[in-house]
């Protein structure tokens, strides 16, 4: 805070301060497979193109409170927007002839807009039938 001398004091020093929320994701794309060469075992590997489109969304609230009197000590809601995005990918994996697979997908994010960087996302799955 600052008093009527204009100097800073430290009525309103902030003591505690938290952030809670959650993201919302939702994408859609297309898978096209360059590879399916069957193994000695009569398994499957196989290399996939992925183009995917999406939108992003981040909830935030901060709340926190203050040491001293300060009258501004209510929660305030951040406002990030995440936006749509683009996310070419390629997805490495090996399907055995129960069905069951498991992979390793590399994907990109590049965000057309909003407050998010683009990200570079590597995930591993596992299809169990």
């Amino acid at each position: 805070m600052v008093d009527a001398n204009g100097q800073l004091t430290d009525e309103c020093e902030t003591s505690k301060s938290s952030v809670v929320g959650f993201t919302f994701t939702a994408e859609a794309g297309l898978m096209h497979r360059i590879l399916g060469r069957p193994t000695s075992h009569g398994d499957a590997f196989q290399v996939a193109f992925l183009a995917g489109v999406g939108h992003q969304g981040l909830h935030l609230t901060r709340s926190a409170k203050h040491s001293g009197p300060c009258p501004t000590c209510a929660a305030e809601r951040l406002d990030i927007d995440g936006g749509a995005y683009l996310a070419p990918g390629l997805e490495l994996s090996n399907a055995t002839r129960r069905g069951s697979a498991v992979g390793l997908q590399i994907a990109y994010r590049y965000f057309l807009g909003g407050d998010i960087g683009h990200a570079l996302r590597l995930g591993l799955f596992l299809d169990a039938w």
